[in-house]
Parts: structure tokens; sequence; C-alpha cells
């Protein structure tokens, strides 16, 4: 489909999920509302109502106390989400060593690796030579700013720089006003929305669509399949 956008929607528990399953959406981000790790519960709570893919964040508050214990911590909790059938494993790149390690896990356990950039990385272009050498499914971006939408700039450098080897999503707080422009400027095949957008879901899909009639209308022709998602009780 010519310029198809995938919607992830990011949530922290199973009743926002329920929410984001009413609409057109690709896959799920599970992530706490502080941006750390979700418990594994959760994500079976909503495997059980949707095949959609389902990306786990990890994360360690250990990592400038002990290094091996926030290591060890990252892979063991990685481990327990791939060997429950999460799709892939989020995490925040943290420390060299430690995304290596993350990555290598997540590719032995045939998952797939949506990496966080971490803005307090002095050189974006030596970060992001090193999420090439991972292959990750995406990489998620606010552009070195608080929010995407003014991080545009480098999000277009960095796009325009690693071309068709990365794919780099705008990330964060994106209110439904800008998502035009982000799609428009950005070029991006990935759009996540955070569940404080959950109410705005209906003007965000029609923001999509202006952008992607296509895309609409091949909405449209499925779009008893794509709401027939069954309740939470």
């Amino acid at each position: 489909m010519v310029n198809e956008i995938l919607i992830f929607a990011s949530c922290s528990n199973e009743l926002n999920a329920k929410e984001f399953l009413t609409y057109p959406i690709d896959g799920l981000i599970l992530e706490s509302k502080d941006k750390k790790a979700v418990t594994l519960g959760t994500m079976q709570l909503i495997q059980k109502r949707t095949t959609l893919p389902i990306f786990c964040r990890v994360q360690s508050d250990l990592v400038d106390k002990d290094y091996d214990l926030a290591l060890k911590k990252l892979l063991v909790d990685a481990n327990i989400f791939l060997e429950a059938g999460a799709s892939g494993i989020l995490f925040r790149n943290e420390e060299e060593s430690m995304s290596i390690a993350l990555n290598k896990l997540i590719q032995t356990k045939n998952g797939k690796a949506m990496i966080e950039e971490n803005p307090s990385f002095e050189h974006p272009l030596a970060q992001y030579e090193l999420f090439l050498s991972f292959q990750p499914y995406c990489i998620l971006s606010t552009g070195y700013q608080s929010k995407p939408i003014h991080g545009m700039a480098m999000i277009q450098e960095l796009q325009h720089y690693f071309k068709e080897h990365l794919e780099i999503a705008p990330y964060g707080n994106i209110d439904p006003n800008e998502v035009l422009a982000i799609l428009n400027d950005s070029k991006t095949h990935i759009l996540v929305i955070d569940e404080e957008h959950l109410k705005d879901m209906e003007d965000i899909i029609k923001a999509l669509y202006e952008y992607s009639p296509l895309q609409a209308k091949s909405n449209q022709i499925q779009e008893d399949k794509a709401y027939d998602i069954p309740y939470f009780e």
C-alpha cells in the first residue's frame, strides 16, 4: 500500500489497550506512564484479546549504581517477555555495551528491537551508527527535543543520513493537531500514539487519513474486521 502508516499505541494497562483496540491500530507498546516496564500479567491479559504485535519495554533503575545487576535485570525481563510471546522489546539506549547485550538476546529469541534514542548522548550520529549494527525494527526519536514536533529538523537529518537502513519514528508527546505536520515533515512509516491522547484517537485517525487517502479507503473496506475485537470483562 502506498503511504501506509503503521499505528502503534503506547499503553500501560489492559483497559487502555481495550480502548485502543477499537481503532484501526497495527500494534501495541506496553510501558508504564513513567516509561518503565509493565508486568508480565498485563501483557498476558492483552494477548488473550488480540494477535497484534506487542512490544514490551524493559528498563532498569540501576544503570548508574550497579552495572552488572542492571544488565542482569534487563536480560531477565526481556527474556521473560519474549518467552511469553512478545513480538519484541523496547529499550532505551542507556549504555553501549548494555544495549549490545540486550539486542543480542532479542535476536537470539527471534524477537525485534525497538530502541528509544538517548538525548544525553552528545553525538547523535555515533549513537545511530550503533543502532545500525543492531538491525532494529525501528528507532523512536524526539529529535533531541522535549517534543518531536520541535525536533523535526534533527529527525529529518537522521532520516536523510540513514535513508532506508533505519526506520526512524517520531516519538513522545504528539498532539492531534501536530500529527499531519509530523507525517508530512518526517515521511515516517510508523506513528506512535501515547495513551495520554487516547481520547483524541478519532482526530488522530482523521489526520492520518487526510495524509494517506489510500489508507483510509483500505481501512474502510476492512472496518468490520478491524472493530471486531472482544471486550475486556
